[in-house]
């Protein structure tokens, strides 16, 4: 089995990331997906004593035996195999891996659905992992294995009892901060509106079902008002009523992932909502490093857990343009909306910026997207175009303010709504490259 991918990321970015990192959904629960174990493998060391005798002292070691699990025999054709292993340790918290024919894989973490890609190859039960450039690796070996369980111990000394799951075609499973969002969203559904509760709650994990408990937040006692136990897999589970549930449809209507933000565009009347993500280095549209730059970069600056948005390099929608500097999460507030992004150039004999070539279209399609843009705070380099289902248009020149540094929130037929988290904006270093 050879190596055939490459990724950009460090091996201290994979310890931080690799054991603790989700994001789907699946129609039939795997079994033993939630059963625990500990991996501890207690390696006793020899013992030497030492037995005083006249006029001499003996030295005796105790036989040479050890408790550490064996290693299943080094044999060549000894390999993983392919499909989804729900991985488990003492001190991190569960994650997926899968394992595919082609040497490639990812593991994705339980609780937050961040994923990291990697490559893999073997020497018997010793695994060699790339993450990044060349010379840049993570070992683990195999101490244990059985048809549907492993367990691997990596080079840094954490031990993990991986289970398997099933063929990874197919396999998703709802990640625990996109659980909390969907119970909010029911619960409000349920309560005609009423929101004034703690949104993330508490959330425990027993017996392969995931409970997510609501707490007034308006009351002096924060008293429980709602509760959700549910399956990881399906999303379905009980209410607090014990009545049976499906969290991620109501009455038919399909869980919407940005409820939350569009709830603030419909209040405020705007048909665009941009969070600011910071200033990011323009070399990032780079394919080589959108993978881990990305995802680090929206999990350090909260993207990901406040907008339940991830970087997946097959799927996201990434506007940049050459050297563009300023970095948006865009979010057109309907849902079939035509948007257009289209260049902006200076006009030196008009001294006028004027419109260019059409860098993004997207018909009656409105899924947020990523924009990367600006030389500087000077003039935008784009013109975001939104025409809703209505026919309302939109025209919005991205922006920072020269005064305050905040969300140019001004636009010609409308406004924008403003969802930036300014205590958490990213620099050009916050996510090094390689």
């Amino acid at each position: 089995m050879t190596n055939k991918r490459k990724y950009a990321v460090t091996a201290a970015f994979l310890a931080a990331l690799m054991l603790g990192t989700a994001a789907c959904k699946q129609d039939n629960k795997p079994g033993s997906a939630t059963e625990t174990t500990t991996t501890a493998a207690a390696a006793t060391e020899a013992v030497t004593t030492t037995t005083a005798a006249p006029e001499t002292t003996t030295t005796t070691s105790a036989p040479e035996t050890t408790t550490e699990t064996e290693a299943p025999a080094k044999e060549t054709d000894f390999e993983i195999k392919t499909g989804v292993w729900l991985a488990q340790s003492e001190y991190e918290g569960d994650s997926y891996y899968t394992f595919r024919e082609d040497g490639s894989g990812n593991v994705l973490s339980q609780e937050m659905g961040i994923g990291v890609p990697f490559g893999y190859t073997h020497d018997g039960v010793d695994y060699t992992f790339e993450m990044a450039a060349v010379d840049n690796f993570v070992k683990m070996t195999v101490t244990d294995a059985t048809e549907d369980r492993i367990k691997i111990k990596w080079e840094y000394g954490l031990e993990e009892t991986l289970t398997y799951l099933g063929p990874a075609e197919g396999f998703s499973f709802y990640n625990t901060d996109e659980l909390k969002d969907m119970a909010a969203y029911r619960f409000m559904q349920d309560n005609g509106g009423y929101a004034m509760f703690t949104k993330y709650g508490e959330v425990q994990q027993s017996d392969g079902l995931v409970k997510l408990s609501l707490y007034d937040c308006s009351r002096d006692d924060k008293g429980l008002i709602g509760c959700y136990t549910v399956d990881r897999y399906t999303g379905k589970g009980t209410d607090i009523n014990g009545s049976e549930i499906e969290l991620a449809r109501f009455e038919g209507e399909t869980y919407e992932p940005f409820f939350w933000q569009k709830t603030g565009m419909s209040m405020s009347g705007s048909m665009l909502g941009v969070r600011y993500i910071g200033y990011v280095d323009p070399e990032s549209n780079d394919a080589r490093i959108n993978d881990v730059y990305f995802n680090d970069l929206f999990y350090k600056t909260g993207l990901c857990y406040e907008c339940n948005y991830y970087w997946n390099a097959e799927t996201t929608r990434f506007v940049p343009t050459k050297d563009g500097q300023e970095f948006y999460f865009v979010i057109p507030y309907d849902s079939n909306a035509t948007v257009v992004v289209k260049e902006m150039k200076m006009d030196d004999a008009t001294a006028t910026l004027v419109e260019g070539d059409e860098i993004y279209h997207s018909e009656n399609d409105g899924e947020p997207f990523l924009l990367k843009c600006n030389v500087s705070e000077i003039m935008p380099d784009v013109k975001v175009i939104v025409t809703d289902s209505q026919g309302n248009t939109l025209e919005w020149l991205p922006g920072i303010s020269g005064k305050d540094g905040s969300v140019v929130t001004s636009a010609e037929g409308g406004k924008v709504q403003d969802f930036t988290n300014y205590g958490a904006l990213a620099t050009v270093d916050m996510a090094p490259v390689g």
